[in-house]
């Protein structure tokens, strides 16, 4: 299966083992700075979280980094979603949520 599907089907696993307040969305852009991978909560009348991922990986990345990294921006929007506030960096909070996302994705491996 190629990696563009493991992600889909990762996606609708985390949706449903590890849903957040607000919509998931993720789009594959270049426009990110520094990072492989990126997660904010827009807001708006219709709030979501928008998770950017580089396109590069697809083709760079062993699908068990790619993984982990699409788990990791989840993790984001999830810890978000505990505390109703955007959190800085890689917390306690995040610490917690990534524990949750990470358990629920085995379940693909």
């Amino acid at each position: 299966m190629d990696p563009a599907k493991k992600v889909r089907r990762l996606l609708t696993l985390l949706r449903k083992q590890c849903p957040t307040v607000f919509p998931v969305r993720v789009i594959w852009t270049n426009k990110i700075r520094g990072a492989w991978g990126r997660c904010d909560l827009i807001r708006g009348p219709r709030p979501f979280f928008k998770i950017k991922l580089l396109p590069d990986v697809l083709e760079m990345w062993e699908w068990d980094h790619i993984w982990d990294l699409v788990v990791h921006e989840y993790a984001h929007a999830l810890g978000w979603t505990k505390t109703c506030k955007k959190l800085k960096d890689h917390g306690p909070v995040w610490g917690g949520a990534h524990s949750l996302c990470y358990e629920a994705a085995l379940r693909m491996i």
